[in-house]
């Protein structure tokens, strides 16, 4: 463990008794204010972003590249409960990580529910303003975004090491997966909407992370989008649900019946 490890873990350790006190959603404004005068030795990282991308959009992978990057600490969703100050609460969350670039995830559904966000947008503009980098992750195939949500629930398994058997086949509810795809196309909608006019990095799942050869180019694409170094990149997760569709869903021959006659045609038969 490194000292500024160690340092971060002997402050959450004095923090702790707040937590019998101080509602959670003060914790961020409490946590700020003793990180940034009680323990100032804590810096606060050089670069900070955002990967806004919803779930099975392959942000796990993208999070998995990054971290190949000594100096980069990506972190996981840290706004999947609700905060009174999100953004304070992302500033401390920031502090005390062993690179000097931090980041973290977050999906549009995270900051209208969890958040409680009328305007997802007015959030995103202001960790803009405040020096975070936003990066757009979207995955545009809907319906397998969609199919491998299902898959991974079902199976309990949302990511796969690279070489390890995949799941088995699963059954499906024909009429759960068009609910959830047109679902993700209002998700896509509004995300969309809430990044207009602020400055980010667009990313594609099919174009920049699909592919192994995509992943090194992207990997190295946004290390120089950051200002930092190349470095080499390590991927260890594979796809959960394979391109073809008939070895993951028992009840296949129904499935494509109903997507066929479905808005959502032609996406059956893309990556």
């Amino acid at each position: 463990m490194s000292v500024i490890d160690t340092r971060w873990v002997r402050l959450r350790r004095r923090l702790a008794p707040l937590t019998r006190h101080v509602p959670y959603g003060h914790l961020a404004a409490a946590s700020v204010t003793y990180a940034r005068r009680a323990v100032p030795m804590l810096p606060r990282p050089e670069r900070r972003f955002v990967i806004f991308a919803q779930g099975r959009s392959g942000s796990t992978l993208l999070t998995d590249i990054l971290n190949s990057h000594p100096r980069i600490y990506c972190a996981d969703e840290i706004l999947t409960w609700p905060h009174r100050y999100p953004l304070a609460w992302a500033n401390a969350c920031s502090i005390g990580h062993r690179g000097d670039t931090y980041g973290f995830k977050v999906k549009i559904y995270q900051l209208t529910q969890a958040q409680r966000m009328d305007d997802p947008g007015v959030f995103l503009r202001r960790l803009h303003d405040d020096g975070w980098q936003l990066i757009h992750l979207q995955r545009h195939n809907i319906l397998r975004q969609a199919l491998s949500a299902m898959v991974a629930a079902q199976r309990d398994m949302y990511h796969l090491a690279a070489g390890a058997q995949g799941p088995q086949a699963v059954k499906i509810d024909v009429d759960d997966l068009l609910w959830r795809t047109e679902e993700r196309a209002r998700f896509l909608a509004a995300e969309d909407s809430a990044m207009g006019g602020i400055p980010h990095l667009k990313l594609s799942y099919e174009s920049d992370l699909l592919q192994p050869e995509a992943q090194q180019h992207t990997g190295a694409r946004v290390f120089e989008w950051l200002g930092l170094e190349p470095a080499a990149i390590t991927v260890r997760l594979r796809k959960i649900v394979p391109e073809d569709l008939n070895k993951v869903v028992v009840n296949y021959d129904e499935a494509e019946r109903a997507i066929r006659a479905s808005p959502f045609a032609e996406l059956l038969d893309q990556a």
